[in-house]
């Protein structure tokens, strides 16, 4: 029970501090396989991020919720106002996007904490999954010192394209938002 509750705390801090949380969701999936693991990362992430959030809102305030009067700061925020959970999932989403400066600057726009929360933890729960599970058959592959076969090595290179187009298709999506 302990092992669980710590390692959420550890991830918490390592993602609220920056540090890169890949090889410990990887772990999560070595420790507790794949569902078990990832549902603890998108946990720990998910904390980590609503810190990072809240240090940001209350250290800097909300200097990105005003007007600007340059079109591309007012395109974002217009955006951002519309089409909150879109937004957030989009990015949560995209591995294009490093998560740990996104959650200090969603603290800084004008976005409800409770939306953010519910949203990062929605959208955080299938990529933290997924790596998990890749975590979780690296490990039993490496304990059970069987050769890698070629359906296992498929189907990772088609999960990890997987995410690519993903984060393509979205920032399509979002940039014809944008033009409309």
């Amino acid at each position: 029970v302990s092992a669980p509750v710590l390692f959420v705390i550890v991830y918490a801090l390592l993602v609220a501090l920056l540090v890169p949380t890949l090889p410990v969701n990887l772990a999560a999936g070595v420790l507790w396989g794949g569902l078990w693991g990832g549902v603890l990362a998108t946990i720990g992430g998910s904390l980590g991020a609503i810190l990072a959030f809240l240090f940001a809102r209350t250290s800097l305030g909300q200097p990105l919720a005003k007007r600007y009067d340059n079109r591309l700061l007012k395109w974002m925020t217009d955006q951002l106002e519309n089409n909150t959970w879109r937004v957030i999932a989009f990015i949560r989403l995209n591995p294009a996007f490093p998560s740990g400066p996104v959650n200090f600057l969603f603290g800084l726009t004008s976005v409800p904490l409770n939306l953010y929360a519910y949203s990062s933890t929605i959208f955080l729960l299938p990529p933290a999954i997924g790596v998990a599970i890749i975590g979780a058959q690296a490990g039993e592959i490496v304990l059970s010192g069987e050769s890698i076969k070629m359906f296992e090595i498929l189907t990772l290179s088609l999960f990890g394209i997987l995410i690519l187009l993903t984060g393509y298709w979205s920032g399509k999506a979002l940039l014809k938002t944008h033009k409309s």
